[in-house]
C-alpha cells in the first residue's frame, strides 16, 4: 500500500489520503477499476454503493497546479537569482513539504497544513527517527518549512506565469500553524561564551602549524571561519597594514568540502583588519608557501580548506588540551 494511504477497517475499497485526510473509494466493475475522492467517509461509501460504471461522473476539474509544479518552476525562475547556498537549504527544507507536491494549489488549505504539521511532528517524535542518529538533529520546530511554503506561495501569487489561477486562491497559513509547529524547546546557549586568553592559546598550541596559524588568525580578525578560510593574497596590502576581508567560502551542507568562494562575507560588508607584528609573522609564513596558481593564504597543496578537515584538527586540538 502506498505510504500516501492508509486502508480504513471494515469499509474494503476505501481508503484514506493521509496528508490531506479525504477519502478514496475503489471498485472494479467488469475488469475495469474505477476511482473518486471525497471528503467525507458517507460521501465514499455512498459512491461505492451505488456507482454502477455507466453514470456520467461529475468531476470538477482541478483549476489549479500541483504544489510539485509550482516548486519546479520556481527553481527554473527564481533559483538563478539565489546564492548557490540558499538554493541547499531551500531544497533540505522542501524534503518535508514534498509531502504535499501532489496537492492542487486550491486544495491546499488550513486544515491540510495541520494535518501536514501533525503528521511530521510525530515523525520527528518517533523512536524510528531517533534511531536514524548521527546526521539526523533532533527537531525543535518546523519554522522553517512553514516559512519556504510562505515563500513559495507568495511567489506563485506574485508570478506572471500563474496570475489567472492565483487571484482566487486563499493564503492557507494561519497564526496558529506557528504554534502547532512546535515540538520542543531549543537548546539554552551558555551566558558567557567568551573563552579566556589563556585557554584560546593552549587550544593554537595543540594545532599543526597551518590550523593553528589559521585559528590565530581569525582570532585577531575576529570573523567567520568562512572570512578567513577565504582570505586572497590579493587582499593583503601589507605596505598599508592591513587584510581587506571581503569574501567567504561556501562549503557543501552535507560533505563540508569546498563549493566556491563568493565575493562577500555573511552580512555583505567587507572590512579592514589591521595587520599587527603577531599578524605579519604569520602572513609572512603562509607567503613563502604560496602556491602556484593558488589565490588562498591559507591552502593545502593548492587546494582551498575544507571544512571537515578544519573541524577535524580544531576537535583533536580540544581533546588535546579538554
Amino acid at each position: 500500500m502506498s505510504e500516501r494511504y492508509t486502508n480504513i477497517p471494515k469499509h474494503p475499497g476505501i481508503r484514506k489520503q493521509v496528508v490531506t485526510g479525504r477519502y478514496q473509494a475503489r471498485k472494479k466493475i467488469k475488469g475495469r477499476q474505477f476511482a473518486e475522492t471525497f471528503d467525507t467517509i458517507r460521501e465514499a461509501l455512498h459512491w461505492k454503493n451505488t456507482f454502477d460504471g455507466e453514470k456520467v461522473e461529475v468531476v470538477q476539474k482541478k483549476t489549479t497546479s500541483t504544489l510539485g509544479h509550482v516548486w519546479s518552476r520556481m527553481k527554473e525562475l527564481h533559483f538563478p537569482s539565489l546564492e548557490l547556498s540558499t538554493q541547499r537549504i531551500w531544497e533540505r527544507r522542501w524534503m518535508h513539504l514534498s509531502d504535499l507536491k501532489d496537492c492542487h494549489m486550491e486544495d491546499i488549505t488550513s486544515t491540510v497544513i495541520n494535518r501536514w504539521i501533525e503528521k511530521k511532528k510525530k515523525w520527528f517524535l518517533s523512536d524510528e527517527y531517533a534511531a536514524l542518529g548521527r546526521g539526523y538533529a533532533g527537531r525543535c520546530n518546523l519554522y522553517n518549512e512553514l516559512n519556504l511554503f510562505q515563500t513559495i506561495f507568495n511567489w506563485y501569487k506574485g508570478e506572471d506565469e500563474f496570475e489567472d489561477e492565483s487571484g482566487s486562491i486563499a493564503h492557507p497559513l494561519r497564526p496558529r500553524h506557528r504554534n502547532m509547529a512546535f515540538i520542543k524547546d531549543t537548546p539554552k546557549k551558555p551566558d558567557d561564551k567568551k573563552i579566556p586568553v589563556e585557554a584560546a592559546f593552549k587550544f593554537f598550541s595543540a594545532l599543526s602549524e597551518l590550523y593553528r596559524d589559521l585559528a590565530i588568525t581569525q582570532f585577531y580578525c575576529a570573523g567567520r571561519i568562512s572570512e578567513i578560510a577565504g582570505i586572497q593574497i590579493s587582499n593583503l596590502y601589507l605596505d598599508q597594514e592591513y587584510i581587506l576581508i571581503k569574501d567567504a567560502v561556501v562549503w557543501c551542507n552535507s560533505s563540508k568540502v569546498f563549493e566556491y568562494l563568493k565575493p562577500f562575507p555573511k552580512n555583505k560588508e567587507p572590512r579592514h583588519v589591521h595587520i599587527h607584528a603577531a599578524l605579519k609573522e604569520i602572513i609572512d609564513r603562509r607567503l613563502k608557501l604560496k602556491w602556484p596558481g593558488c589565490k588562498f593564504l591559507f591552502h593545502v597543496e593548492g587546494r582551498p580548506l575544507n571544512y571537515c578537515t578544519i573541524q577535524s584538527n580544531y576537535r583533536m586540538a580540544q581533546m588535546k588540551t579538554g
